[in-house]
């Protein structure tokens, strides 16, 4: 069972995590051929629409899940000049500003060469580091997120730093260990997925069965049983006849209309 509590905080204390576990900052998990940096200072006048370069940004990046909303560009000439950083499939993409502050997600493949900016920070594993799906699940739980918020700084708008964010001190399970973390985090949110579909999807059902119990009300559908076990009613013509606005206006329409459909017995 996954616990809902809310009293989240990083632990302090080798004694207190589970055996094996250990603690230590991001930089730490890194092995060779990975990387913790900050995006690249890119400014309006280094882009180009015609460039080669996607220059990702924060409203790329969502909690979890890349969202690939932005549209700019650089030369591939310029990037080199100004040395970015060339994203690959897998890094860590955090977002340095809010909202919400801190949330990570995992860079897919891209069939252009990319790069970031400068308010979000780029880790990579490296060859026998971390595994970058456990890191990413990791740093956006509501313990490191805490954290995040409580190292932010900034009177206007909130932001870590990248040497705050490599402060923070992350429980570590073994290797294997975080495999099967991540393969049952992300089974248990493929199901709340589904859920929240499921659930979406439930407005729109009830109108649909509302419209068509109105349909069947309208086509006399619903009380077809009813009028067999009651054939001596008082027609509707009868209730028509007697309303002196029935007669006024069939003396102003004289033309006889056809029938939208057809009608129940006793109906008009």
């Amino acid at each position: 069972m996954v616990s809902m509590s809310s009293d989240f905080s990083i632990l302090s204390d080798n004694d207190d995590l589970p055996m094996g576990w250990e603690l230590a900052c991001i930089p730490e998990m890194i092995d060779i051929g990975g990387i913790l940096s900050d995006g690249d200072w890119i400014e309006s006048k280094d882009q180009d629409p015609e460039g080669n370069v996607r220059l990702i940004q924060l409203a790329d990046i969502g909690v979890g899940k890349y969202l690939d909303k932005s549209n700019r560009f650089l030369t591939e000439e310029k990037a080199k000049q100004l040395n970015c950083t060339f994203l690959n499939e897998g890094d860590i993409l955090i977002a340095r500003m809010p909202d919400p502050l801190g949330r990570a997600c995992l860079f897919p493949s891209n069939e252009r060469k990319c790069v970031t900016v400068v308010d979000v920070c780029i880790i990579r594993s490296g060859n026998n580091g971390v595994n970058h799906r456990w890191l990413m699940h990791t740093i956006n739980s509501p313990i490191v997120r805490n954290e995040i918020e409580i190292k932010a700084s900034g009177t206007t708008r909130q932001r870590i730093s990248k040497s705050n964010l490599s402060s923070i001190k992350l429980p570590i399970p073994p290797l294997n260990e975080q495999r099967r973390i991540v393969d049952k985090v992300e089974a248990l949110m493929a199901r709340s997925r589904k859920a929240k579909e499921a659930l979406d999807a439930i407005p729109k059902l009830i109108e649909q069965f509302r419209q068509s119990v109105l349909a069947a009300a309208f086509r006399g559908d619903l009380t077809a049983d009813w009028r067999e076990q009651n054939p001596n009613i008082e027609p509707a013509s009868v209730l028509l006849e007697n309303n002196p606005q029935q007669k006024l206006f069939k003396e102003k329409n004289t033309n006889e209309l056809p029938d939208p459909f057809p009608l129940p017995q006793e109906w008009v």
